[in-house]
């Protein structure tokens, strides 16, 4: 069957290619380190599997639904664990929105074309959001 053999496929490249861990990012009690940390090694998986990353986020819709499910619960864990960092009243809209879009794979796609380092990208957007929060704190 195509879906057992596509799954096997899977799973043996996913063995030697494991996502980030959000469980040791959740050890990191400060929101800014935490998400500088989670973004640096999110960034290097990206870098290092940059092209099968591509096309499976590409090809997504027309794979075993197994995949899109997989990669959907890795991306929320990773986002719970970043959002969850943040004191409460920091956690609306346009911090989930904002490191959303900074664990997004286009993202990273957009700064790596334009020859930004991991370290640098990680850098950019965890300012990026930081900011974000900083300035709504400051309006209010």
């Amino acid at each position: 069957d195509e879906a057992a053999v596509f799954g096997a496929c899977t799973s043996h490249w996913l063995a030697g290619h494991p996502w980030p861990r959000p469980d040791d990012w959740r050890r990191e009690p400060d929101p800014v380190t935490r998400l500088e940390r989670a973004l640096t090694e999110l960034y290097g998986y990206y870098d290092a599997n940059a092209q099968m990353l591509a096309n499976s986020f590409r090809d997504i819709e027309v794979m075993p639904a197994f995949v899109g499910e997989f990669m959907r619960a890795q991306l929320q864990n990773m986002h719970t664990a970043l959002v969850e960092a943040w004191p409460e009243a920091a956690r609306d809209r346009h911090l989930t929105v904002a490191i959303a879009h900074a664990i997004d794979f286009r993202a990273w796609q957009s700064l790596s074309s334009q020859s930004v380092a991991t370290e640098l990208a990680a850098q950019i957007m965890t300012d990026m959001v930081a900011g974000s929060v900083q300035a709504r704190t400051s309006r209010t």
